[in-house]
């Protein structure tokens, strides 16, 4: 998993000393007030990550050195950044004005700062990490090339798109996952069944309605059916130690399948418990829908609250071992949703590390104080 182990700032929202954070490899959250550069902090770390200054063109610091493990180095990687030049308007030069929605937007025609590596490692590869900020429920990605200002509608379908894509990308990351065990298990049952040597006497992990259960379970899951009831399955399974061995290889694929697919039943029971007031949202591997009593409607239709929370959770979710980072999780939650927040996330996913910056007294409630710092 990708860690983020400490951060050095200078020049931090113009302070007038550096700051440094080691930070904990599951939970981290800044608190302090406006203008104490949480935002511009996130901002850092995620650019040192990815390896793309584009996001801190306009942060106000001075220098930054971020260090962060990722899988397979034993060392960890350092990157550090001087800014060369703080942006102001510059002075337009014909082509370097660019029209943009129908407003005229000046670029940036001046030095642009850029990462060095540090030693021990010279990696300068780009890493993921999830950057969830304030000011929008919808990613840079999708708006790039549209014009502006946005209508209400507009801004909910964008969500809604964004939902949808990231919901699929990772139903069908796990599903491609189970085909793959299936794919084993399958390979390990027809080298029992044409094994040339008579298999041990078998156990199971259950006794014989669970072997028939977990049997039945996953010819189904191939389109399949089992061509015997409880009975006649039991009295095979007693004297058939192919059988036998047969169950046991299904069981351990159902195993590994339950496993690939915990996260994804953890996140569908905490989203119920969070949207539960007369709606149930649907968990289709084409998309996301919600029941309500007169029909079905959108994800776009939920409120600012709940599609802030579905999105929080679905993050953790796809988000894998790669680190979280969050801009004011509060937002438009109740206070009860957010004293809950992090520890559904941290459900959902206890592999990926968090780094939150907050205003909210009951967003920290919940963890104790070294997992919390103050700009």
């Amino acid at each position: 998993m990708t860690v983020v182990r400490s951060v050095v700032v200078e020049g931090l929202a113009a302070r007038p000393d550096p700051v440094t954070y080691e930070l904990n490899p599951d939970i981290n959250i800044f608190y302090g007030l406006n203008g104490t550069g949480k935002t511009s902090l996130l901002k850092l770390i995620s650019s040192a990550i990815r390896n793309d200054i584009g996001p801190i063109r306009r942060v106000p610091f001075i220098q930054a050195e971020v260090s962060f493990l990722v899988p397979g180095l034993s060392e960890p990687i350092t990157r550090t950044i001087t800014k060369l030049t703080v942006d102001t308007t510059p002075i337009p030069q014909g082509p370097m004005v660019q029209a943009f929605g129908g407003a005229q937007f000046m670029l940036n025609v001046g030095p642009t700062p850029g990462w060095t590596t540090v030693e021990p490692s010279r990696d300068t590869n780009f890493y993921v990490c999830s950057y969830l900020s304030i000011f929008r429920l919808i990613g840079e990605q999708l708006v790039a090339f549209e014009a502006q200002p946005y209508s209400e509608q507009r801004l909910d379908q964008l969500f809604a798109q964004q939902i949808h894509q990231r919901w699929l990308q990772y139903f069908n990351t796990e599903s491609a996952l189970v085909r793959r065990e299936q794919e084993v298990g399958l390979a390990a049952i027809l080298s029992s069944l044409f094994s040339a040597t008579e298999p041990a006497f078998a156990k199971t992990t259950g006794n014989v309605a669970s072997a028939y259960d977990r049997a039945k379970h996953f010819l189904e899951r191939q389109g399949s059916h089992l061509n015997a009831n409880a009975q006649q399955f039991a009295k095979r399974y007693e004297a058939d130690p192919r059988l036998r061995a047969v169950v046991n290889d299904i069981e351990a694929v159902e195993d590994r399948i339950h496993h690939a697919e915990l996260k994804r039943t953890e996140f569908e029971r905490l989203v119920g418990e969070f949207i539960s007031t007369n709606k149930h949202i649907n968990f289709l591997p084409s998309g996301l829908t919600v029941t309500v009593p007169t029909g079905e409607i959108g994800i776009d239709l939920l409120s600012s609250g709940e599609k802030h929370v579905l999105q929080l959770l679905l993050e953790s979710l796809a988000s894998e071992s790669s680190p979280i980072l969050i801009d004011e999780p509060e937002m438009s939650l109740h206070i009860d949703w957010q004293n809950r927040l992090l520890l559904a996330m941290r459900t959902v996913n206890d592999e990926a590390q968090i780094v939150a910056a907050t205003h909210s007294p009951e967003i920290m409630a919940a963890f104790a104080d070294g997992k919390i710092f103050r700009l």
